[in-house]
């Protein structure tokens, strides 16, 4: 185990980290954002994630019906995320020429997002809801904390793949 003690981190900035079982105790945090796949949060002796997945829920109110089980309600979401999705590729096509290339404040751009989906869509959803084998997209861009045997095993069968960007915009709503 790491242990940090009496050190300043001040600006530090944590990537693609596993903190689990991580403890900060009395530690000074001011203007701290945390942003990931975050469960059983205690604050100051407060488990907070029921206050955060609800505020969540209140801003993205799409949430809810992604996680119903009346067939109704998850058309609902489908066609709520098509829409938001149509949406977000118009501004995207209304941008500078070359701006869906930049990354802002480190993160992904754009593009890089969108083929990060792609393979959200492959692995998550065509693989695991599906069952299906088929080899993964060849523009999907897997995340940057896979170990090098799962990245190799993905790029192959990328590589597998005959499909293009072309084609997958061609697909994308208009």
């Amino acid at each position: 185990m790491a242990r940090f003690e009496d050190q300043d981190l001040t600006n530090a900035e944590f990537r693609e980290c596993d903190l689990t079982g991580a403890r900060l105790i009395g530690v000074v945090m001011q203007d701290a954002v945390i942003d990931g796949l975050v469960s059983n949060l205690v604050v100051n002796g407060v488990e907070v994630t029921s206050y955060v997945e609800a505020e969540l829920d209140r801003r993205h109110p799409v949430r809810l019906l992604i996680r119903s089980a009346d067939p109704a309600e998850l058309r609902q979401a489908v066609r709520q995320l098509r829409a938001d999705w149509a949406a977000t590729l118009k501004r995207l096509s209304e941008m500078a020429k070359g701006s869906e290339h930049q990354r802002v404040g480190g993160e992904w751009s754009a593009v890089e997002t969108l083929r990060h989906l792609v393979f959200v869509h492959d692995s998550w959803f065509r693989r695991c809801c599906l069952g299906s084998t088929r080899p993964f997209t060849a523009i999907g861009r897997p995340t940057s904390f896979l170990t090098r045997r799962s990245r190799a095993w993905i790029e192959q069968r990328q590589r597998a793949s005959t499909r293009c960007w072309t084609c997958a915009m061609r697909r994308a709503p208009s």
